[in-house]
């Protein structure tokens, strides 16, 4: 049954998003949206979406200490994306422990926990930078707090970690001895940690960037209600629940938090803000297809040396 209402909930979300989408916009409209758009805007925003790619695939090679393979790394951290993606209930967040262990020989609790550290870096640099521009104008000290309340956890995130150590340091169990073990190798202090830390922070520099080009190039949105919008997209993607794709939880979680108007004196019409946001999911997918298939590209122009006998 569960399964069944995890099937059944993302379809429905899905269907429910193309029909409000004929209805309310027109998908003859999304179209022509993409076709006035102006080139630079495109491709600038194609190079920062592959320029965030790399990054993450760096951020990778830098936490697990991989030498070498960058071609092969940035095609798998390029698939664990699209199935990320695509597949609901976040379960293409599996496949990255799995792909490492494959592909690489790491331990999937190793791969795990780096994940998980990758994925808290991630909503911490998206909380800052978002709060940082949407706060500037109007209130610049709060922007200052907000960096060094970003700066301090980055400096504690080791005391954090030890305090977890301390927590575990009795346990017996064969489970939490390993994780115990694991955790305390996960790189959270010195010049490593900093590298991680900046390479998570410019993706997202980079990969926001992209989404202002496309929805200030395709719309009439504002600054603000564009970024606030764009913020709250990316947010959704911790939600547990979301459609195929992350149809209709992307969309809803733009059209709401553009919708927090106390930032921004310019209201924007649920039409207006359903176009925008559907046509910031279009480029999303389109953008993380073709740089998927230009890793698939790369890998087949550089295929592994051939073992000796």
């Amino acid at each position: 049954m569960k399964r069944i209402i995890q099937f059944l909930l993302p379809s429905l979300l899905l269907i429910l998003t193309l029909a409000a989408v004929e209805w309310f916009v027109g998908w003859q409209t999304i179209a022509r949206g993409f076709v006035l758009l102006p080139g630079p805007y495109l491709w600038s925003a194609m190079a920062l979406m592959l320029f965030s790619y790399v990054l993450r695939t760096w951020r990778i090679q830098a936490s697990l200490m991989i030498i070498g393979h960058f071609t092969r790394l940035f095609k798998l951290s390029l698939t664990h994306n699209i199935l990320n993606i695509m597949m609901p209930m976040r379960t293409g967040e599996a496949s990255f422990p799995i792909f490492m262990k494959a592909q690489f020989s790491v331990p999937m609790l190793t791969a795990s926990l780096h994940l998980i550290m990758f994925r808290l870096l991630d909503l911490l640099c998206l909380l800052c930078i978002g709060g940082v521009l949407l706060l500037w104008r109007d209130f610049p000290l709060l922007s200052v707090v907000i960096t060094g309340l970003f700066v301090v956890v980055i400096m504690f995130t080791e005391k954090l970690k030890l305090l977890a150590l301390l927590l575990l340091r009795r346990t017996h169990q064969p489970l939490l001895v390993k994780l115990r073990e694991t955790l305390a190798q996960l790189p959270t202090k010195g010049k490593t940690y900093v590298i991680i830390a900046l390479l998570t922070l410019t993706s997202w520099l980079s990969k926001l960037s992209a989404f202002v080009l496309i929805v200030l190039g395709i719309s009439e949105l504002s600054f603000h209600t564009a970024l606030l919008g764009i913020v709250g997209a990316d947010l959704s993607s911790v939600l547990p629940i979301h459609g195929v794709a992350g149809s209709g939880t992307f969309e809803g979680a733009f059209i709401l938090a553009a919708e927090m108007t106390g930032l921004s004196n310019l209201k924007s019409s649920f039409p207006e803000l359903l176009e925008a946001s559907v046509q910031l999911h279009v480029f999303l997918l389109a953008s993380a297809a073709s740089i998927y298939a230009l890793s698939i590209v790369m890998v087949a122009a550089n295929p592994l040396p051939a073992s000796k006998s």
